[in-house]
């Protein structure tokens, strides 16, 4: 029988999480951590009678983790089936995708590659940015969260729908390859690029080398926040720290 969840999220979900999942089942054990040092100290005799539930979670389970949870994983995706992998939101924008949604899986060594349980797909707003479908995805998972949490914390087994993983699975590396900007990058094309990977994924921003040295788009930088940047039709890139000193 299915005694506790585990769930691994950022800190930010894991009271709402927390109180969706005790309202479908008043007595529940519950754990939430926010990275993989924080799983690991969880006592193997917990995992013996749980599920992994990874809500929004950036960190890969490795499969020797995974595999101790008795009632297996569920991983809520910040994208649809047909955007598996990092940062799914930025490749829909820049491939101007009129759809969206956010995806319930089941947990498998490889990464969004389990079965579909289901997917919330929502309309891509006009003049839609990276920020703001971030936040519409998080909004559509919590309601997705909250929908499947009778299922959740069931010991009972998941109904899989008919929806199939896309081919291509995106990575940091190819996020990273899409933020570095020519010189000579077309306006449409920058504006295209600003709107979908303007905001980063945490590790890489838009970037322009000149030479040699690295400059980056920030939102909102201004031309007296550095006497040494670049104008790119009208965007501004700054110094990047790392390189201010060369």
């Amino acid at each position: 029988m299915l005694q506790a969840l585990i769930i691994i999220s950022p800190n930010q979900f894991h009271e709402g999480l927390t109180n969706i999942l005790l309202t479908a089942k008043a007595n529940l054990e519950i754990h939430c951590v926010e990275n993989l040092a924080e799983l690991v100290l969880i006592p193997i005799d917990t995992y013996k009678k749980s599920r992994l539930i990874s809500f929004l979670n950036t960190f890969i389970i490795p499969p020797f983790l995974l595999e101790k949870f008795a009632f297996g994983g569920i991983n809520f995706h910040p994208g649809p089936p047909t955007y598996p992998g990092h940062a799914p939101y930025s490749f829909a924008l820049y491939e101007q995708t009129k759809t969206y949604g956010v995806t319930a899986h089941e947990m498998l060594d490889r990464v969004d590659s389990g079965r579909i349980i289901t997917v919330d797909a929502f309309p891509i707003p006009p003049a839609c940015d990276q920020e703001m479908l971030v936040g519409l995805s998080i909004n559509a998972a919590v309601s997705l969260f909250e929908q499947l949490a009778p299922k959740l914390v069931s010991s009972s087994d998941f109904v899989f729908s008919h929806h199939t993983w896309g081919v291509r699975k995106t990575t940091t590396t190819s996020f990273a390859s899409m933020c570095e900007i020519s010189l000579n990058i077309s306006k449409d094309e920058l504006e295209n690029k600003i709107r979908s990977f303007g905001w980063g994924d945490g590790k890489t921003l838009l970037f322009c080398m000149q030479e040699e040295k690295k400059f980056s788009y920030r939102k909102n930088a201004l031309k007296s926040d550095s006497n040494d940047a670049v104008e790119i039709h009208g965007y501004l890139f700054t110094p990047d720290p790392c390189d201010i000193d060369k």
